[in-house]
């Protein structure tokens, strides 16, 4: 039976202790979850005071915790993230999720939806620590690790929240197409992986999934759907040269979609963020309500249809599956899943600082 996902709400102690108890034994036992917060200094002027609240198995704790607080202390300014626990070999002992409690990822879309974003980060972190090779990356164009850790945060999700997960999904789906858009974060473009399970959940409901079942299924969407090196180059090159002329946004979209070459990973995400921009409703930016007249709603709907027309997936993804597929795209525009009369808000008070 799935939760009521409109009435949640977070707590690390909690969701952490439960996400444990599904892990293999062996995984919940070499993986410490670190909550993180940051506090006011003692004195004028001092460093903040850095409190941490571990949670894994005891032994494993009492022998590596230090080393573990070492890895989460980088990250008491910043943001989220998982680290290998190396022993002085240089093998691999576990992994250390640190969970920053003001990671500025959390006010993503407003104070709304904060719960559920921190419920997110923590998933999306485990996702690196559980997905087989999710927790290395070799590089800008190496996105694997992001796009299993999304993977296994929307299965995850799906798993907890049944349907009513989607609309919720959809949004983190258009966040990500947004920034690398906006911020030229292609390390974290997982709009494509996020899309295809959101499609597939239409078929499968996978609330049925065991935690095994789920963290390969997460591993399998990963390998498939992680765009290629390749792809994401050009996208990077595609967003840059589309802001470096400025204007608003409906302007670099429209430079992106009315490129000459045949569409490619850029076109997609750019059809990806005009959704939010076609609705009537339009969006809202920090504070600042954003909506289009109809007849430029009207006009930008045409350009994704045109900048879209035709598109093959085949060669953005390293799936040797996809590319049999030939010229047929295996996936569509995963819809907004956002209620009339709302615009879709897109942060609190000011721009997220983390990615997560």
């Amino acid at each position: 039976m799935t939760e009521d996902i409109d009435h949640y709400k977070f707590d690390f102690a909690t969701a952490t202790e439960d996400l444990r108890a599904q892990f293999d034994p062996a995984k919940a036992r070499n993986v410490i979850f670190v909550n993180i917060a940051a506090f006011p200094p003692d004195t004028p002027g001092g460093a903040p005071n850095i409190g941490m609240t571990p949670i894994g198995d005891a032994q494993f704790l009492q022998e590596y915790q230090d080393r573990a607080f070492n890895l989460t202390m980088s990250r008491s300014g910043g943001q989220s993230g998982t680290g290998r626990l190396m022993n002085k070999d240089k093998t691999q002992l576990g992994n250390v999720v640190s969970i920053v409690a003001d990671d500025g990822y959390v006010h993503t879309f407003g104070e709304k939806y904060e719960d559920l974003m921190r419920l997110w980060i923590l998933y999306h972190e485990a996702g690196h620590a559980l997905v087989k090779n999710a927790d290395i990356s070799a590089g800008p164009d190496d996105t694997y690790g992001e796009n299993a850790g999304d993977a296994m945060a929307s299965l995850l999700f799906l798993r907890r929240f049944g349907p009513d997960a989607k609309a919720f999904l959809s949004m983190i789906s258009w966040s990500r197409a947004f920034q690398a858009i906006n911020a030229g974060d292609t390390k974290h473009l997982t709009t494509a992986v996020i899309d295809k399970i959101l499609n597939d959940s239409g078929d499968t409901d996978f609330s049925k999934l065991t935690f095994a079942q789920t963290v390969q299924r997460a591993q399998e969407y990963a390998a498939q759907w992680t765009p290629n090196a390749a792809a994401l180059s050009t996208a990077r090159d595609v967003f840059s040269s589309a802001i470096k002329d400025g204007g608003r946004l409906r302007d670099i979209l429209n430079r992106i979609l009315s490129r000459k070459s045949p569409p490619d990973l850029a076109s997609f995400m750019a059809g990806k963020v005009s959704e939010a921009m076609v609705r009537k409703e339009g969006m809202e930016f920090f504070g600042t309500r954003a909506q289009l007249p109809d007849k430029e709603r009207a006009a930008l709907a045409s350009d994704v249809s045109a900048g879209l027309a035709g598109m093959k997936v085949n060669h953005l993804f390293n799936s040797a599956a996809i590319h049999s597929a030939g010229t047929t795209p295996l996936l569509s525009l995963a819809p907004l899943g956002l209620s009339a009369g709302k615009p879709l808000v897109f942060g609190a008070t000011k721009p997220p600082t983390g990615n997560s």
